[in-house]
């Protein structure tokens, strides 16, 4: 949480013991999206996320985490290795040839 809205606030949460209502959190950046229900739309987006390239998916969730912690060169150039490497996956194949994105996650 202090990565996302700071030190201060986030003691300030913690420590106090404070309950953060859905457009407050929204409001100071916990979340960045309150709806009336919220399981639709996690269903929603998961569905969303199921139709596109699980390979893909996974080196943006590590590469996206790791961003944090390295300079932006290597970051850059660890996004270009992520890249050619699923697109070296016959899942990636499959998916251009049918033009649609890939679903079966292969080991790397």
């Amino acid at each position: 949480m202090p990565r996302i809205i700071g030190e201060a606030r986030a003691l300030e949460i913690i420590l106090r013991g404070l309950t953060v209502t859905g457009p407050r959190a929204h409001e100071i950046g916990i979340v960045h999206e309150v709806v009336p229900d919220p399981l639709a739309r996690a269903l929603e987006i998961g569905a969303e996320l199921s139709s596109r390239g699980a390979e893909g998916l996974a080196f943006a969730k590590r590469l996206t985490r790791a961003a944090l912690d390295c300079p932006l060169t290597e970051g850059l150039a660890d996004e270009r290795k992520s890249f050619a490497a699923v697109m070296r996956t016959a899942s990636a194949r499959k998916g251009l040839q049918d033009g649609r994105p890939p679903t079966e996650i292969q080991k790397l």
